[in-house]
């Protein structure tokens, strides 16, 4: 099932709590690779959850792109890096577009992720394409998300 809004589309995936269709419109949305995405106009923003931060453990080292980057939707090519005592993790975009902003300060203050990773921890700002009419992954609302991290953890 599809829904649309400001030109993006999306269609609700076989592992969502319901098979209903809504709009991807502004807003938190989150993957299975447990990046969270705000969408605001055109422009999202992405960094990674609570969940994924507490399994990584304590975050030691970022890589983020480059402002003007371009961002492959995705998860075949890696957007950011993020290292921890325990792993690497890749990070990806559910959208394809440009980087228009990095937060420096997880490069300079990784952890600050770890302490902050709705709010002053996010990785990276991109201008949505044009031509990316649906995200590149399935995302889910906080309620799906939830869910879908229980049973993980069942």
């Amino acid at each position: 099932m599809w829904g649309a809004v400001m030109g993006l589309r999306y269609r609700s995936g076989p592992y969502l709590a319901s098979t209903r269709s809504y709009s991807l419109g502004d807003g938190v949305w989150f993957s299975r690779s447990h990046e969270w995405m705000k969408l605001d106009g055109g422009v999202g923003t992405v960094g990674i959850t609570d969940h994924a931060q507490n399994e990584l453990g304590e975050i030691v080292y970022v890589s983020l792109p480059e402002v003007d980057d371009a961002v492959t939707g995705g998860v075949t090519d890696a957007v950011a890096e993020i290292e921890s005592v325990k792993s690497c993790s890749p990070i990806y975009s559910p959208f394809s577009g440009t980087v228009t902003e990095v937060n420096e300060e997880v490069e300079t203050n990784p952890t600050v992720i770890n302490s902050s990773p709705m709010d002053k921890g996010w990785l990276f700002k991109f201008q949505v394409a044009e031509d990316s009419d649906e995200p590149a992954v399935e995302l889910m609302d906080e309620k799906e998300y939830n869910n879908y991290v229980e049973q993980l953890d069942s």
